[in-house]
């Protein structure tokens, strides 16, 4: 995992967070190809596995699987409140190259920086 660390759901940043990328990917995968653990907790809306990733700049972005989901997978958050919020998505997507992600969905504001459903190559 050189590329970033996981640190644990307490230290999310308080604020809002949005969900820009949705990958048909299972936290598994996730697991398996970077060695972080999903931790088990809930919002309003589910319950949900999470995994928080501070990036070398020291961005943060989470990786979020909701257990009663219609759709199953994993999103990507990124926190609204960012200086930066488009590098952070681009940083984070970067960071996960590793593995073949299968995006599902994609927040508006996510096409206007990447392609993460790899038109530009990136994945």
């Amino acid at each position: 995992m050189s590329d970033f660390k996981q640190i644990p759901i307490f230290k999310w940043p308080r604020g809002l967070a949005k969900a820009v990328v949705a990958f048909e990917n299972a936290a598994s995968e996730f697991e398996m190809a970077y060695g972080i653990q999903f931790e088990r907790t809930e919002d309003q809306l589910d319950e949900c596995d999470v995994a928080i990733v501070e990036l070398q700049s020291g961005a943060k972005f989470a990786l979020v699987s909701y257990l009663n989901h219609p759709v199953k997978g994993v999103q990507l958050w990124i926190f609204e409140e960012s200086a930066s919020p488009r590098e952070d998505l681009l940083e984070a997507l970067q960071s996960l190259r590793r593995m073949k992600l299968r995006p599902v969905w994609r927040h508006s504001e996510a096409g206007k920086c990447c392609d993460p459903f790899g038109v530009d190559g990136s994945f």
